[in-house]
């Protein structure tokens, strides 16, 4: 009996202590994306010798962490040791670009041959300087170039790369056409997205489910006011 009142009183000193951990508040800017369940448990990143938790939303952005520049973005699970406490396994990872002011994290999940799945975690550059007010990143998530026409604009999308296009409008919100084409006939799609002076655009363009259909769009937008709050709270540690 007494083992176990022991024992209580350790996680409960353990919790209380993660949770008095304060975030950091120096390194690079990171947000997480997910389009599905990634993880069936809590999972947690390193920086420098502490650990903080992930949280997904799918479909959506995550809030704005920072990240230790000299280090990999490393996600990872805890369990008890014998000791009663906390040892933490990283099983995904992903390197962090040079020069980058702001990333984010897209987290793929896929179904290998053996019916397990495996995540891929891609960084893409997000800092506001780059990808600003009126603008659509497009992320090619196919494994061939595609053509992308957006508005009177037009770029060539490498595998696993993207490309940002400032939508050019003329008043302060509008729909621009959007006509993506690549080598395979069913790599195409046509489209009109709904654009804003105000706000940026996260597109990525996925392959079709099946043979006979087209290719997908997956939309994330993003108020400007918002992503700077963000970065401002994400800087204070709160």
């Amino acid at each position: 009996m007494k083992s176990i009142i022991l024992l209580i009183l350790l996680l409960a000193n353990i919790s209380f202590c993660q949770s008095n951990l304060k975030l950091p508040k120096y390194g690079i800017p990171f947000s997480c994306v997910c389009w599905e369940k990634v993880y069936d448990e809590d999972v947690y990143y390193r920086y420098g010798e502490y650990y903080f938790p992930l949280n997904f939303m799918v479909g959506r952005r995550s809030g704005v962490l920072m990240l230790n520049p000299n280090h990999h973005f490393e996600v990872c699970t805890r369990a008890l040791n014998e000791e009663g406490m906390y040892e933490y396994t990283v099983v995904d990872k992903c390197k962090i670009p040079q020069g980058a002011s702001s990333l984010l994290f897209n987290f793929e999940v896929v179904i290998n041959g053996e019916q397990e799945k495996e995540v891929f975690v891609k960084s893409f550059e997000d800092g506001l300087a780059s990808f600003t007010a009126g603008d659509f990143k497009f992320v090619n998530m196919v494994n061939s170039r595609l053509k992308v026409e957006f508005g009177s604009d037009s770029a060539v999308v490498a595998p696993g790369g993207d490309k940002t296009i400032n939508s050019s409008l003329s008043s302060s919100t509008g729909f621009v056409p959007l006509y993506i084409s690549g080598a395979d006939k069913n790599l195409k799609l046509n489209a009109s997205l709904y654009a804003s002076k105000s706000s940026r655009e996260l597109v990525f363009i996925s392959p079709p489910r099946r043979k006979s259909e087209r290719l997908r769009l997956r939309y994330i937008s993003q108020p400007i006011k918002e992503a700077s709050q963000q970065l401002m709270k994400a800087r204070s540690g709160s």
